[in-house]
C-alpha cells in the first residue's frame, strides 16, 4: 500500500478580523516537501495508511510578514489522527510572504491537500 498526496492547493488569502489584512500576492510555502516528508513519518499517518483511510485537509495559515508561520485553523473536520500529525508539524512551514501594495504583509492563506491510499 502506498500513500499518495493529491492536489496540493494554495488558495487566495483571506482576512479573518479587521486587524488582519488581505494580500495582493498570496504567501507561498517554500518547504512543503519537507513538511509532507515529516508528517508522513508520524505514527498517526502511518496508521491511517495501513487502515486505508483517505483524508482531505484544509488549513488556513496566518503568515507573518517575514514568511514565518504564526497560527492556523482547520476549515473542515478531518480524521483526528491526521489533524494531530498536521498540528504537531505545521509550525515548520515557511512561506514567501504575502505582498500588499508592494510590501510584505501578515495575512492568511489556505493550504489544502488530500491523502489517498493506493493498493
Amino acid at each position: 500500500m502506498m500513500l499518495l498526496v493529491i492536489g496540493l492547493q494554495i488558495a487566495s488569502t483571506m482576512a479573518q478580523s479587521p486587524t488582519d489584512t488581505t494580500c495582493n500576492v498570496s504567501p507561498l510555502p517554500t518547504n512543503m516537501h519537507d513538511f509532507f516528508k515529516k508528517i508522513n513519518q508520524t505514527y498517526e499517518i502511518k496508521t491511517l495508511r495501513k487502515a486505508g483511510v483517505d483524508c482531505k485537509i484544509e488549513v488556513c495559515v496566518l503568515v507573518h510578514e517575514n514568511g514565518s508561520y504564526l497560527k492556523h485553523k482547520f476549515l473542515e473536520p478531518c480524521h483526528p489522527w491526521a489533524k494531530k500529525a498536521v498540528e504537531e508539524n505545521i509550525s515548520m512551514l515557511n512561506f514567501r510572504p504575502g505582498i500588499n501594495n508592494g510590501f510584505p504583509t501578515k495575512c492568511w492563506t489556505l493550504v489544502q491537500f488530500r491523502y489517498t491510499t493506493l493498493n
